[in-house]
């Protein structure tokens, strides 16, 4: 098995270095202090098409590999953990599954905002009773009976 960079993986990494260490450490501790979001360091991420590294042209990312991301990751969190988190969060949890499961019409208005940086995405996963800690969830999605939609019951 070939573990060399490709030249394409190389300049990622040495993209997502550059930017980790001129942009994101120099504010890090300050957003850790004062709990604000880092909006001005995700949006450049996002101009760099770090938002949706494996997300298709098509739908304003980059079109990357695994390999990339991972390596993107390993950068930013190098730097710092919450940029890490925000930046993962936005390709993984939100990116992948409207890509996965999502129509074109869903991936175009969902996606293509967060890949290119002009908005954020969101992953919900908590509750009082269950925190991070999915299997204990009470909301709940189910399919009406009509076949039509789903219905939310969110008692908690």
């Amino acid at each position: 098995m070939d573990f060399e960079l490709s030249e394409e993986q190389a300049m990622i990494k040495e993209a997502a270095h550059d930017f980790a260490q001129s942009e994101i450490v120099p504010v890090a501790a300050a957003h850790d202090a004062s709990g604000e979001f880092p909006s001005q360091t995700i949006a450049k991420a996002g101009e760099l098409g770090f938002m949706g590294i494996e997300v298709p042209v098509e739908y304003e990312g980059a079109g990357r590999d695994a390999g990339s991301y991972a390596l993107l990751i390993e950068e930013i969190a190098a730097a710092d953990g919450a940029h890490s988190t925000i930046v993962s969060v936005n390709n993984s949890l939100y990116n992948n599954g409207i890509m996965s499961f999502g129509s074109d019409a869903q991936k175009q208005a969902f996606v293509a905002p967060i890949a290119s940086g002009r908005a954020i995405g969101a992953y919900a996963l908590t509750e009082p009773q269950s925190g991070s800690d999915s299997s204990h969830m009470r909301s709940r999605a189910v399919l009406s009976a009509d076949g039509r939609h789903y219905e939310i019951n969110a008692n908690i």
